[in-house]
């Protein structure tokens, strides 16, 4: 099993992974640099716990969300590298819940979800006619 201080560089000698373990978990804050953004977050026990953070080379996030041991929980959002968001959308015992907002590149509202504890129940207002789970 891994123990303690794990970093990983590229062959210019930048990080490219760093974080604990802790018998053999991933515990404690993390930091990921993947090709074209950074993630940044806690582990407890191998699970996401907290908020994650992800951002783009230029310093701009590109998601945000807390997880509760592996779940997501509350408020998630993604953005375009031009700082619009995405979509955002809550999560409620790790599923779906409420609206959930899709947007294009020019910030103009594509679409609007509902869901009811994962549930998906209206696209645009309109009544889903047949239960689709989310997730």
């Amino acid at each position: 099993k891994k123990d303690g201080m794990f970093e990983e560089f590229d062959e210019q000698g930048n990080t490219l992974l760093r974080g604990e373990y802790i018998s053999g978990y991933r515990n404690g804050a993390w930091i990921y640099e993947v090709n074209d953004h950074k993630e940044e977050g806690e582990y407890v026990d191998g699970e996401w716990n907290g908020l994650w953070v992800h951002t783009y080379d230029n310093g701009q996030k590109r998601f945000e969300g807390s997880f509760n041991f592996g779940q997501p929980e509350g408020k998630h959002e993604t953005w375009y590298q031009s700082g619009r968001t995405q979509w955002s959308g809550r999560y409620d015992g790790g599923v779906r819940d409420g609206k959930w907002f899709f947007y294009d590149e020019d910030g103009l509202l594509e679409a609007t979800l509902q869901y009811d504890l994962g549930v998906l129940t209206k696209i645009n207002g309109n009544k889903v006619s047949e239960s689709i789970p989310s997730d």
